[in-house]
């Protein structure tokens, strides 16, 4: 830079513009002070002790004799001209650190930049360095103690309850089978990602540092997120260790928010968040990449940049060679440390390199044939219309095409790297920055001591043998702004092998195609946030798993069956919810399958079904139907001649025969004939007949009842002693005859909670102790709604409702 030497004295250094000091490094591995500083283009250089002195004295500009003195009055040994000079052209300059404000030594154009294989390219910024800084300090408060020690217990309690707890298998099927699921889940690790980057920053904020701004870049060909927390290398190793693991703790946030929603909702979607969250976190342990596990040991090392020592400890470990410099200058505690990282990564990052050469052409094959089916998916998807899938194909060519990319630019610079090795090899020797001549070194430790204002020591007070000041001075790999992969970062490769390895494309298009027009006949969501995403954008987001559900026991007490059914409700126990499991069922099977649906007040004994249920403008009850059995029975009769005797329910769509709640049991009993002949009228004109039955199992209308009974629901509630009512009736049918005892094996019980009884779990006990006598058993929550008034299902809240739903869809699988 300073070729002529007439100038020499002429020109005026300076530090070059955007470059500045992060001080000398905490916790160093070096057995030498050691500082680094950072370059406008983000590069990080580290610097002797004395090399740090130059660009701090040089300031704003000074001319080369007055810098010299006031590094030698610093450092304590005599610098120079010509010495500082020799730094300057091999050292600061061509790392584009100084530059000569004169102009004729302007900063270099192209300086010296460390450029490691896995390092960040192509970078654009996201949030800028005001707005993180503000973002962080907000969340500082996090990482108090006390905070983080909640957060870690309350990770383990809740990987425990989801270990117990949580449905895998169908939370993968609603995302395999379901494109938009698959976006969704995509959008959700995007954004988990960011949250890691604001994590590194809060945790850089909180050690009293500054981060810059979050990111994203290339990670050689695979998008990736970063912070610049370039300024924690003032912090000491803990501070430096907490910005490491910042981002890891702030993804134990987003597990715990999203496995509080699964708990919440059910839905799988925040199930597979959780569980990929995690294995994320675990994949950015090992220290074999520039990921937080190596910045992490990196820091504990006290080493910035542990891939500059791989080929010096290497050197070192050869029979009959010295000990590389890059060795040497380690303090025996990091040097143990980088010695065995290095015996541990490289023959895995070897062993893999080996296996990826073996297996690269069949790698290649099979992505480039599941690349093309992917692509002739998204073509169909486009030309049907169906946007999520064009979308999640689009994506899916993405994440397959950039394997092959990055896979082509590692094999490339390892070529170049190789090709470079053997020139240097069997061609000359390449020289490397000049050494100053031993007549004239660098610095004269004997000379005294000047001071600022002195002159500099005349070349006659230099001695040729003294010892020469240490000038290390090298670009290390960038290291902060550190990388962190995106949600696709490690995805593809292991993408890749699931879907090339599985079926050949000719097997996965048909495949596809059915299965594709099997799940558009499914009308899209209409319930929770898939149902808001559906209505709002159009999409045909498919329902969850507990709306399919909702949607099976809909259509199941939809159907219409091809002859009459008649539903018993028993329990020879009184009080125990007979009244209230009839007009439910009723209710729920009119509701949804439309009319033609009967309650029947089946009591001798002042029966309350009457009492519960809406009244028309009449009185009539059983005992008026019964004289007009013949007149209803004729092939001229209509269905508006039973209307005078029925009560007809406004809202449920259920009709109901009512007893006659003022005569006594002697005064309305009904023989097995009369019971025929009305069982022939009410088949006549309706479809299902739910059977409201009395206490006396012996009476002849309860007895015929089980006769034309096509499915038994035992009500009872939570107490035991209902319970065992309705057991001692299974049992008692079972041995009566053929026919009763196969409604008893095929029966239906309903647990009502209520107030008095405890809560759903002892609802819930009531139900499995029936497990082995019957072929279900439901429970229905407590809801006031039960419990005084009409019996009306809009008056019941929606867990009620969804409750007495799946009882009838369970009543209408057994008919």
């Amino acid at each position: 830079m300073t070729s002529d030497t007439r100038d020499i004295d002429r020109a005026i250094w300076r530090r070059a513009p955007g470059v500045h000091s992060l001080g000398l490094v905490s916790g160093s591995g070096l057995t030498k002070p050691t500082y680094l500083v950072q370059r406008r283009d983000e590069q990080v250089v580290q610097l002797s002790e004395l090399l740090n002195l130059v660009l701090e004295k040089a300031g704003n500009g000074r001319a080369a004799p007055e810098l010299a003195t006031a590094v030698s009055a610093t450092f304590g040994k005599e610098l120079t001209v010509d010495g500082l000079h020799h730094l300057i052209d091999t050292k600061l300059g061509p790392l584009g650190l100084i530059e000569d404000v004169t102009g004729r030594a302007p900063a270099a154009e192209n300086p010296v930049t460390a450029r490691p294989l896995l390092s960040l390219s192509l970078r654009g910024t996201i949030l800028p360095a005001s707005v993180v800084r503000r973002i962080a300090g907000w969340l500082s408060p996090l990482y108090l103690a006390p905070v983080v020690v909640v957060a870690v217990i309350a990770l383990i309690v809740l990987d425990a309850v989801l270990l117990a707890t949580g449905d895998f298998q169908n939370a993968v099927r609603d995302i395999l089978i379901t494109p938009t699921l698959l976006l969704a889940l995509f959008a959700l690790l995007t954004l988990g990602g960011l949250i890691h980057e604001l994590g590194h920053a809060t945790a850089c904020r909180f050690g009293g540092a500054e981060p810059g701004v979050v990111g994203f870049g290339l990670y050689l060909v695979f998008p990736a997120f970063f912070t610049n927390v370039t300024d924690s290398y003032c912090l000491g190793r803990t501070g430096r260790v907490r910005t490491d693991l910042g981002g890891l703790y702030f993804n134990v946030w987003c597990v715990l928010l999203a496995g509080a929603g699964y708990l919440l909702t059910r839905e799988g979607i925040f199930f597979l968040f959780v569980i990929a969250t995690q294995f994320q976190m675990l994949q950015q342990l090992p220290p074999t990449i520039r990921l937080d596990g190596y910045f992490v040991l990196a820091d504990l090392a006290g080493i910035p940049d542990l891939f500059s020592r791989v080929g010096p400890v290497l050197r070192s470990l050869l029979p009959g060679r010295e000990p590389d410099p890059r060795v040497t200058e380690l303090r025996p505690a990091a040097r143990r440390i980088v010695t065995v990282w290095v015996l541990t990564v490289i023959p895995l990052l070897v062993l893999a390199f080996g296996w990826l050469l073996w297996n690269l052409p069949a790698i290649v094959g099979q992505t480039v044939e599941a690349i093309a089916s992917h692509a002739a998916a998204t073509g169909a998807a486009v030309a049907a219309g169906r946007a999520a899938e064009a979308a999640l194909g689009a994506l899916s060519v993405i994440l397959l095409v950039l394997p092959l990319a990055g896979l082509a630019l590692v094999l490339g610079r390892s070529l170049v790297a190789a090709v470079r090795a053997a020139t240097n090899r069997i061609g000359p020797a390449r020289s490397g920055p000049s050494e100053p001549p031993e007549r004239t070194p660098i610095v004269n430790e004997n000379a005294p001591r000047p001071t600022p204002d002195e002159p500099p020591a005349s070349s006659a007070n230099r001695t040729a043998d003294a010892p020469e000041a240490p000038t290390d001075v090298r670009p290390v790999a960038t290291l902060m702004p550190r990388p962190s992969p995106a949600p696709w970062l490690m995805a593809p490769a292991r993408k890749t092998e699931e879907w090339v390895r599985v079926e050949p494309p000719s097997t996965l298009r048909p495949a596809r195609a059915s299965f594709l027009t099997e799940m558009d006949v499914e009308p899209p969501a209409v319930d929770g946030w898939r149902g808001l995403v559906a209505r709002t954008t159009g999409l045909q987001v498919p329902p969850a798993a507990s709306e399919l559900e909702q949607r099976r026991r809909v259509q199941a007490v939809s159907r219409h069956w091809s002859g009459p059914r008649g539903i018993a409700v028993v329990n020879g126990k009184g009080g125990v919810g007979k009244t209230v499991t009839n007009a439910m069922l009723a209710a729920v099977f009119a509701r949804n399958g439309g009319s033609g649906v009967l309650a029947w007040d089946n009591n001798d004994t002042r029966g309350t079904l009457g009492w519960r249920t809406e009244k028309s403008d009449h009185d009539a009850t059983v005992h008026d139907l019964l004289p007009q059995k013949e007149r209803l029975l004729l092939p001229s009769a209509r269905v508006s001649d039973l209307a005078p005797f029925v009560h007809h329910q406004t809202s449920d769509k259920y009709d109901v025969l009512r007893s006659n709640p003022e005569l006594l049991a002697t005064g309305q009993r009904i023989t097995q004939a009369d019971f025929d002949a009305l069982q022939l009228v009410v088949t006549k004109y309706y479809r299902m007949i739910f059977f409201d039955s009395g206490n006396d199992e012996s009476a002849p209308r309860w007895l015929r009842m089980i006769d034309h009974t096509d499915q038994l629901v035992v009500a009872t509630t939570a107490l035991g002693e209902a319970a065992e009512s309705g057991a001692l009736l299974l049992e008692a049918l079972h041995d009566r005859d053929e026919h009763s005892a196969r409604l008893a094996k095929n029966a239906v019980v309903v647990v009502l909670q209520s107030e008095r009884n405890g809560g759903m779990a002892a609802a819930q006990r009531i139900a499995d102790g029936f497990a082995s006598i019957a072929r279900a058993a439901v429970t229905i929550p407590f809801d006031r709604a039960l419990h005084g008034g009409a019996l009306r299902f809009d008056s019941l809240s929606r867990a009620t409702q969804d409750a007495w739903l799946a009882a009838g869809a369970a009543v209408a699988d057994g008919l």
